[in-house]
């Protein structure tokens, strides 16, 4: 019908917008561009053709020229609440913090009753470190949409980065009950259980995420750390190299696999992996670590003092570098510098007791 009204009068413009919309339904991005521009071009000052357009350009990944599709209906139509909430996401997405504040505020000042300005703030406010606001947000957003699996989800990622495991544990439960099948609802329940010792619970949910997403490189991370939590040495070092063969520049796993691998004693495997974790990145000071501790299980002392020192210039309040080169030092006859290293790993860690081994 659409299509027919067009034919009958080209230039109806309400017309070439709502086949664009129709099209944009039907994923025909395209199209629904063409369709949009040709309204645009018959009345320039349509607003709602300007925000489709930037909608359609915003699902083919032109960020830009969204912006500007938002943008210009916002000129048009300065009240357009949903047009500055649209624009807040996007704004956040490419990391201009301060304008997708503006925006999203805008956009809840004209309509307080909309959910994605405080979801958007949300995540803006995640993304920038500032865990506390970005809870604020969510738990606004919940108010207002409390079935929201998607936002329970945040709202646990977010609680967990403060360190409030019990709060971000019940938050994600909720994500799971309410959506078995979210993609990340599952892993985050397992991070947080992993950070809160609960080494079975976060073994069983990572396994779920895995289900759920079998490529996820940080899930089998996840899961190789809860395996080794639990003295499971080669379920571990498969799932480190599961995470490295799916993402191969993932230093931590790399990293990980090395510690574990020196551990049991396999200490040029372990070698190995640390030079592909430094060649990454070479300010990695746990690679250094590693390094230095297969080195020294090799028996090349002077050559673990350089590492242990290369991971201090990095971290110098690395409790393990410390420690370790402490190690290294009296092995090779060198007491009072021993004896400086075991004091500031007390000033560090009064409480510290020594591993039965040098630590990893």
């Amino acid at each position: 019908q659409l299509k027919a009204a067009i034919t009958l009068e080209p230039s109806f413009v309400a017309a070439h917008n709502n086949l664009g919309a129709a099209l944009d339904g039907k994923h025909d991005y395209d199209s629904a561009i063409s369709e949009y521009q040709l309204a645009i071009n018959l009345q320039p000052e349509y607003a709602v053709a300007h925000y489709n357009l930037g909608l359609a350009l915003q699902e083919k990944h032109d960020d830009d020229g969204a912006i500007s599709g938002y943008q210009k209906a916002i000129s048009l139509r300065t009240n357009y609440a949903i047009a500055y909430a649209n624009l807040c996401a996007i704004l956040g997405q490419n990391g201009k913090y301060d304008t997708a504040i503006a925006n999203c505020r805008k956009a809840l000042e004209l309509r307080p009753e909309l959910v994605e300005p405080h979801i958007n703030l949300g995540s803006i406010m995640y993304s920038k470190g500032d865990y506390d606001s970005a809870i604020t947000e969510y738990r606004k957003a919940l108010v207002l949409r409390p079935n929201s699996a998607e936002v329970h989800n945040n709202l646990c990622r977010s609680l967990g980065e403060t360190g409030d495991y019990p709060a971000a544990i019940s938050e994600c439960q909720k994500a799971v009950d309410l959506k078995s099948d979210l993609i990340g609802a599952h892993g985050n329940l397992a991070n947080v259980m992993y950070l809160s010792r609960q080494y079975d619970a976060s073994i069983l949910e990572y396994r779920n995420e895995l289900r759920l997403e079998p490529n996820s490189a940080d899930a089998h991370f996840g899961l190789g750390l809860s395996l080794q939590q639990k003295s499971d040495d080669k379920g571990a070092i498969a799932e480190y190299q599961q995470a490295i063969s799916l993402n191969p520049e993932f230093s931590e796993a790399h990293i990980a696999l090395a510690g574990l691998l020196g551990r049991i004693g396999n200490y040029d495997a372990s070698i190995v992996e640390c030079q592909k974790a430094l060649a990454i990145s070479p300010n990695l000071a746990g690679a250094h670590i590693n390094l230095g501790a297969a080195l020294y299980g090799k028996g090349k002392i002077d050559a673990a003092i350089i590492e242990y020192r290369k991971a201090l210039a990095l971290k110098p309040d690395s409790i393990d570098a410390h420690y370790n080169l402490a190690l290294a030092l009296r092995a090779n006859g060198r007491m009072q510098e021993a004896h400086q290293e075991f004091q500031q790993v007390y000033r560090l860690n009064p409480q510290f007791k020594p591993p039965k081994r040098p630590s990893k």
